[in-house]
């Protein structure tokens, strides 16, 4: 068989996250992959807060763009960029790890969240974060920074910040994890739903679609279809205030999921059969709804 050709951001968290995907095609499959370097609207323009950009998926339509034209075979993602509402030519095939979900903070003295100085600046480019740190400290002074993991570490230094909030996943992925300073508990920052995953999209009529399911992590793959669907039936994106957390324990599902109503912090949990998954998702964001 010919080898496969993977499409992903050209960053060096996507290639290590490609790298984890091609080696298990390889050991699974038996099938050899190349890497095909996307450059997206996202990555092109790194001045634009996230929040600001019209359109959803500016990590990802310039790669659909390739499986449309048939240029690439599979496309490789950090599941939180892709968009709920997917486009009908599109289908998440497999999700195929899932780091720890968690966000962190990396501070400029390596001290906790609650040790941060009064009126710390602290740098993040999302809303939902910025909406949890100032529900936890209301004197946090949220700046928004833009780039990759490290650019935005070296963020502290070049713009005066006190601390970065980042995804544990990607600094685990780049063996950047001894800096973090403070592991926030998800009741604390609820995180994006699908944060810490990989996944392979591919068009909906491609011929290595029953393959390539065979690498799919069942488990990761039902958490992170939970917490789409949340975001779904909330009507959120990407880059909205919303949280989903979504755990598995054999056939339990337990769940968390928070989100800005008003100028208030709204919260809900619960947990049922995983078989059930659909409908506790419904119920979960009908209860953030209330």
């Amino acid at each position: 068989m010919k080898k496969l050709r993977i499409g992903a951001r050209d960053s060096r968290l996507s290639r290590i996250q490609v790298d984890i995907v091609a080696r298990k095609i390889k050991q699974t499959l038996g099938i050899e992959c190349e890497f095909v370097p996307i450059k997206t609207k996202g990555d092109i323009d790194k001045t634009k807060s996230l929040k600001d950009f019209k359109s959803p998926g500016v990590f990802v339509k310039e790669i659909e763009l390739a499986l449309l034209s048939r240029e690439i075979d599979l496309a490789v993602h950090s599941l939180k960029d892709l968009p709920c509402e997917m486009d009908s030519n599109f289908e998440i095939i497999a999700v195929v790890e899932r780091e720890d979900p968690r966000d962190v903070l990396v501070s400029k003295d390596g001290v906790g969240f609650y040790q941060l100085k009064p009126n710390a600046k602290v740098g993040t480019s999302s809303l939902r974060r910025e909406v949890h740190l100032k529900n936890l400290r209301d004197d946090i002074q949220v700046v928004n920074i833009r780039g990759n993991i490290e650019t935005r570490l070296s963020k502290i230094e070049s713009e005066g910040l006190d601390g970065v909030v980042l995804a544990y996943a990607a600094l685990k992925r780049l063996n950047l994890d001894s800096y973090v300073s403070y592991i926030f508990d998800v009741n604390e920052i609820t995180p994006c739903p699908g944060q810490g995953a990989i996944c392979i999209e591919c068009l909906k009529d491609s011929p290595y679609k029953s393959i390539l399911s065979k690498i799919n992590d069942t488990d990761a793959y039902i958490q992170t279809q939970f917490e789409r669907l949340v975001l779904k039936f909330l009507g959120g994106g990407c880059h909205s205030s919303i949280g989903v957390f979504c755990k598995t324990d054999q056939d339990k599902i337990y769940a968390f999921a928070s989100l800005l109503r008003g100028d208030k912090l709204v919260k809900a949990s619960i947990e049922g059969d995983k078989a059930d998954f659909l409908s506790l998702a419904n119920k979960l964001s009908n209860m953030l709804k209330s």
